[in-house]
């Protein structure tokens, strides 16, 4: 926790490094659903 002066005390998250992998597969599979529909939709 991060004390603030302007509020509650503040918490911080950053992304690991299972996060980023997942992020990473996600995109990468986003992508490829994208181009598919892009095709289906003659785009």
């Amino acid at each position: 926790m991060v004390s603030s002066p302007d509020g509650p005390d503040r918490k911080y998250f950053s992304i690991t490094d299972i996060g980023l992998d997942y992020l990473e597969d996600f995109s990468r599979e986003w992508a490829n659903i994208q181009e598919i529909m892009d095709r289906m939709l003659g785009e």
